[in-house]
């Protein structure tokens, strides 16, 4: 694990292949790095593979008393990531859900720092709705202490992480009875408890003030949309009107909830796979 520190925030990332062109997997919302490890040795061949983890999402910590921040700064910041782990050269990013949102912030507004854009299951805008905005009206209410307690006790709840993806995932009975599943989410689950609470916070706020479409417009790279038909935390129509606003760009909808690598492993493999290899790097 690696770290830069950039305006007083400590970003965290890991490098788990080499190679001359490098590919950047980039988080969703209170998700973590290991959220990538089911597909991420199928793109080793590409080059260099980075997982990122997005601002305050545990390693990367917030600066001391840090308490909210904008889309803008949030794009701003990560960039600057990009920029430095990419060490000049141009990178593709490949974000899922609010990492999916930075992924095409940073192709609009640094294009000279991104070579080709996947986004899946991609936030694009607020108000926030769908399955969390029961959170995001629990925040309004004041009560964030109190979901942020209840956020910890869940983890002493047998079968937590089931809650947890409940909604992120369509078919419950296809997904969560799969072994290969099981034992993920188990992993995941060590992960999971290490990111604060109020992190969760912040980003929901952030989120529900969001719209990324002006930048959108501004993306020229190559870009792909893999869409979930069924996803309950981002509507598909938002990701379909969003894929349809970067010019040189191409999507596809799976019968799937917000999960798709999770969800349909295999087919988004392939997908990905094959759209990297129909838009090579050309060195």
């Amino acid at each position: 694990m690696k770290e830069l520190s950039i305006s007083g925030h400590s970003l965290a990332f890991e490098e788990h292949s080499t190679g001359e062109h490098t590919l950047v997997f980039i988080h969703g919302w209170s998700s973590n790095q290991f959220f990538w490890k089911p597909i991420l040795d199928k793109f080793y061949k590409y080059g260099r593979v980075v997982t990122f983890s997005l601002p305050g999402h545990y390693p990367s910590r917030f600066p001391e008393n840090f308490k909210s921040f904008s889309q803008d700064e949030l794009v701003e910041l990560s960039a600057e990531a990009m920029r430095q782990i990419g060490g000049g050269k141009k990178l593709t990013l490949i974000g899922h859900s609010a990492g999916g949102l930075v992924s095409i912030g940073i192709a609009g507004k640094y294009p000279e720092l991104v070579e080709r854009l996947i986004a899946i299951c991609p936030a694009s805008h607020g108000p926030i709705e769908g399955a969390l905005y029961p959170l995001k009206l629990g925040m309004q209410f004041g009560l964030s202490p109190i979901m942020s307690i209840v956020h910890k006790m869940l983890f002493y709840v047998p079968m937590s992480m089931k809650l947890f993806f409940a909604n992120a995932v369509h078919e419950h009975s296809k997904f969560f009875p799969n072994p290969e599943n099981k034992a993920y989410l188990e992993e995941y689950k060590k992960h999971f408890e290490k990111i604060d609470s109020n992190v969760m916070w912040i980003y929901l706020d952030l989120l529900d003030k969001s719209d990324i479409r002006t930048l959108a417009r501004q993306v020229k790279c190559p870009s792909f949309f893999l869409l979930g038909d069924h996803d309950k935390m981002v509507p598909r129509t938002h990701g379909v009107r969003l894929s349809k606003l970067v010019s040189n760009s191409e999507s596809f909808v799976m019968d799937c909830g917000h999960l798709p690598t999770l969800e349909e492993k295999e087919k988004s493999i392939e997908l990905l796979q094959n759209w990297l290899e129909l838009h090579p790097i050309v060195q």
